[in-house]
């Protein structure tokens, strides 16, 4: 429908001379094939909150009035001290950034993993938009920032609370359906259809990805 092969080609299509790195997710104007917004906490909340109208009566609120301030915050801990901290590591220029970074990323799953201990979601029996956050960084995590980002102190199912929660998410469709872990690996470790010339864009053979339909 969108007649492109990359989503770097539609930046282009809204900004001919784009040659930043291209980000998802990207929301993208059917009939120009252009982005429009690649701001995932404006489309989140876009989406979670305004076209509620448009969901099955059998799918939750994912941003319920009596929850919205609780998960504000939650998804703030989680965008600081979990999303954003790969970004950050790869620019560091020193070894006490990296250790302050990598120590407030375990520190932050430590406590989910707490949290989670007698919760099948962050927020009780429900899916809300802090999971679509902290599910989707749990994911690269395990796939990616594990080795490229050096956040190896433990692996995702070291945590057990966190592991059985990603699992199960994993399972819902909405989850499931669009997870590529082929194509998570090749967006950060290939970056680019150039050749690879060097073992920083060699895409590695592991995690074992079965485990996750276990």
């Amino acid at each position: 429908m969108l007649h492109t092969t990359r989503l770097s080609q539609n930046y282009k299509k809204a900004v001919p001379n784009f040659s930043a790195r291209p980000t998802v997710p990207a929301l993208i104007d059917s009939t120009t094939g252009g982005v429009v917004n690649d701001s995932s906490r404006d489309i989140m909340f876009e989406l979670g909150g305004s076209w509620q109208a448009y969901f099955d009566k059998k799918v939750p609120d994912v941003y319920p009035d009596d929850l919205k301030s609780e998960i504000d915050a939650m998804n703030t801990r989680i965008i600081t001290d979990i999303t954003s901290v790969p970004g950050k590591i790869s620019d560091v220029d020193s070894q006490a950034e990296y250790e302050m970074l990598f120590n407030q990323y375990f520190d932050r799953l430590e406590r989910l993993d707490e949290r989670l201990a007698d919760k099948r979601f962050l927020m009780g029996d429900h899916i809300t938009l802090s999971d679509f956050w902290l599910v989707v960084s749990l994911i690269r995590f395990d796939v990616v920032f594990y080795s490229k980002s050096k956040l190896n102190k433990k692996r995702l199912d070291d945590f057990p609370n966190l592991w059985r929660y990603a699992k199960e998410c994993y399972q819902i469709p909405a989850f499931k359906q669009n997870t590529d872990f082929t194509a998570i690996k090749q967006h950060f470790f290939q970056v680019s259809d150039e050749p690879v010339t060097s073992i920083d864009r060699v895409i590695p053979g592991g995690p074992d990805l079965s485990t996750w339909a276990d």
